[in-house]
């Protein structure tokens, strides 16, 4: 029994050490990492005014909280090839502004962070393709004053929208 567990304790350092070698090796201040069964990017506080191109594309989770985006471009994702991402953490990053295609191609993402920046306003077709999207938190943005009716184009799963922080809310999401 003991050496069945030490032969899976091995065989997770492995896997663990190829995961976190192969995906942030070019990229500074980014860890990579299994969390929650996702192959996670910890780039946190790294600085970055732009997503990270040099990440691996098997990347499932991303987490840029606290760098200086001010901004997501037209394509932020697919010219960074993450295309496999499933969850996108982007607290605190001051962003001002999304252009409309900013997560185009992200057909499996579920779950988008934009708490604590400094959005102003969100272009209706902004989450257009993502039909798999469940989660969108926009708590914290005081400029965010009013969210269109049909704000969000048709995205039945899309569950939990937390702009607490909005001055009028239309729509159906």
């Amino acid at each position: 029994m003991k050496l069945l567990l030490l032969l899976v304790l091995s065989f997770v350092s492995v896997v663990y050490c190829e995961f976190g070698a192969d995906s942030c090796r070019r990229t500074l201040g980014c860890k990579c990492l299994w969390s929650g069964g996702r192959r996670t990017a910890d780039c946190a506080n790294a600085h970055y005014a732009a997503v990270p191109t040099t990440l691996s594309p098997d990347i499932q989770a991303l987490i840029l909280d606290g760098n200086p985006l001010n901004g997501l471009d037209e394509d932020a994702f697919k010219r960074a090839g993450l295309l496999n991402l499933q969850t996108v953490s982007l607290r605190r990053c001051d962003i001002r502004r999304i252009d409309a295609n900013a997560f185009r191609d992200l057909k499996i993402v579920r779950s988008v962070d934009l708490s604590y920046n400094n959005i102003t306003e969100l272009h209706p077709k902004t989450f257009d393709g993502n039909e798999g999207l469940t989660k969108l938190v926009l708590r914290g943005n005081r400029r965010l004053e009013e969210l269109q009716q049909y704000q969000f184009p048709p995205l039945n799963s899309l569950k939990v929208t937390n702009a607490n922080d909005t001055k009028r809310v239309f729509g159906h999401f």
